[in-house]
């Protein structure tokens, strides 16, 4: 169950709650028997508890239900699969992922502050103007400050696994140079506005009365309108939505397609060709990359037992 973000608000700082995991509160199995009873999982000796995924589950339940409506959870996919099911696996292999970032940084001796807690928290109430504002809006999602709290300082295990990787893992500018000279892809990237619609129908009205670039710019701008606008942040080709355009000319705009039950039209508004500029992002690829391969490979080698 994927959110696309798209800026920072409330809705962003709760659906980042939904793709945060947790950093658990595990119980060590010191035990020859393994409680199979008060926990859901096990990885490497460490129990996920059952307390925990049921806290979590019913917190992220509610956000989805009060998102999306009440009946939300009980739609079915293409497979027969329901939100809800969805949601459980999802919860329980992202609890399993945090546990193995967990081990991982007590293997290396990695201390864990809580420097991003605090700064995600300073973001939201910054972005919701006062305290108070944030706590009504969590108690609107039927959760509390202290769960709320925990929730934001779980979100700093991942960002400080991250920076453990790339303390233990230097990678070379070398490495990053070769990449960018072996991958065309990295040699420029493209910003974009789109239209969104609901209905083909009203996609093809619009459409109509789009003859040239300055007609579309007119329709991001106008005040009042029935359809969605997007402005996309510089992305390389292979960005899902620009493929589905088939356009990568400046000011050239799109046919109508669809993706995801929408339509679009889309605009590419300018390009990056900086080389500096595009190094750096290529390095941040790159290292991303890196991080999931070993990210994997700490998953392949756990000792991993699931009791549900």
């Amino acid at each position: 169950m994927k959110i696309h973000l798209k800026k920072f608000n409330l809705q962003k700082a709760l659906q980042k709650i939904i793709i945060i995991s947790a950093c658990l509160l595990v119980a060590s199995s010191c035990q020859k028997n393994v409680n199979t009873q008060d926990n859901v999982a096990m990885v490497d000796g460490e129990y996920i508890t059952k307390d925990l995924y049921t806290r979590e589950l019913t917190f992220y339940s509610s956000y989805y239900a009060k998102k999306y409506g009440e009946n939300y959870l009980n739609s079915k996919d293409k497979s027969g699969l329901s939100n809800y099911q969805i949601l459980e696996k999802d919860l329980l292999d992202s609890l399993i992922k945090d546990q193995v970032m967990l081990n991982d940084l007590n293997k290396h001796d990695y201390k864990i502050n809580n420097v991003e807690y605090e700064k995600l928290q300073k973001e939201l109430i910054k972005e919701l103007k006062n305290k108070e504002s944030l706590i009504a809006n969590v108690e609107a999602i039927n959760s509390d400050e202290l769960s709320f709290s925990d929730i934001l300082y779980r979100d700093s295990i991942k960002y400080e696994h991250r920076k453990m990787f790339e303390k233990i893992n230097d990678v070379k500018d070398k490495e990053v140079l070769d990449y960018y000279k072996n991958n065309k892809k990295f040699h420029r990237m493209y910003k974009y506005n789109a239209l969104v619609f609901d209905d083909k129908n009203e996609a093809e009205k619009i459409n109509n009365q789009i003859k040239n670039n300055q007609d579309f710019k007119s329709m991001m701008n106008k005040k009042v309108r029935n359809f969605d606008t997007l402005i996309s942040d510089f992305v390389y080709d292979d960005d899902e939505l620009l493929k589905e355009s088939n356009i990568r000319k400046k000011d050239q705009v799109s046919k109508i397609f669809e993706y995801k039950d929408k339509y679009y039209i889309l605009m590419i508004n300018s390009y990056n060709e900086n080389e500096n500029d595009l190094l750096i992002n290529t390095k941040k690829y790159y290292l991303d990359l890196q991080y999931q391969d070993y990210l994997k490979d700490l998953i392949k080698k756990s000792k991993i037992r699931i009791f549900v």
